[in-house]
């Protein structure tokens, strides 16, 4: 019982997190890409913006949980690599890149 409360706080933390993360890099990207558009083009480059990102919303789960299916069937003796550990572990790694750059 104790692990169940364990890793649903885990989970609410990362969900946490991504909604965030969500909340300061959308709407940056969106100013972005609305700043360096010319004029007559703001309207297109907006539209863009949300389509790439709408897209990436949808593909984006496809691939992880593709690659976290093919994780759970590596068999090895090295810890790191069982059960998932690796897809966990390049994601902790995204996620610290992503946090740490400028």
């Amino acid at each position: 019982r104790q692990a169940h409360a364990y890793s649903l706080a885990v989970v609410l933390l990362i969900y946490a997190l991504g909604a965030v993360s969500r909340n300061f890099v959308f709407p940056s990207a969106l100013l972005l890409s609305k700043e360096f558009a010319p004029d007559e083009h703001k309207g297109l480059a907006i539209g863009i913006n949300q389509s790439v990102n709408s897209f990436g919303g949808a593909i984006g789960p496809l691939f992880a949980g593709a690659a976290y299916s093919r994780a759970l069937r590596i068999e090895t003796d090295v810890w790191i690599l069982r059960t998932g550990h690796l897809f966990f572990l390049a994601i902790g790694l995204i996620a610290g890149a992503a946090i740490l750059a400028p």
